[in-house]
């Protein structure tokens, strides 16, 4: 991931679901390519509030840990059944919707 990339990421993904009724504050980490001067000018532009998520900070503040738990505990246990290690030993993009898709109606 880098910097282009990642606004490319916004503009594609969160961009078309702005207005101007609804406020959007983007929470993400510190990872370098999430910190540019374009990304900084389009989000201020655009309306959208960048928060950075402090380093290091504990598994229980991190959104996608508390957003995606159930998930991955679901996925764990589909792991450990032997149709499913059989199906899934390499999962690559072509596999992983369906992976996905069994996980959340499983969940």
């Amino acid at each position: 991931m880098n910097g282009k990339l990642y606004l490319n990421y916004i503009k594609d993904h969160i961009e078309p679901h702005l207005s101007k009724e609804r406020p959007v504050i983007l929470l993400q980490d510190n990872l370098a390519a999430h910190d540019s001067l374009e990304l900084r000018e389009f989000c201020v532009e655009k309306g959208i509030h960048l928060v950075n998520i402090p380093p290091h900070t504990s598994h229980i503040l991190q959104p996608c840990d508390q957003v995606f738990f159930s998930l991955k505990r679901c996925f764990s246990r589909l792991a450990l059944q032997c149709q499913f290690l059989r199906d899934y030993v390499l999962i690559n993009k072509a596999k992983f919707p369906a992976l996905l898709k069994l996980a959340i109606d499983r969940s």
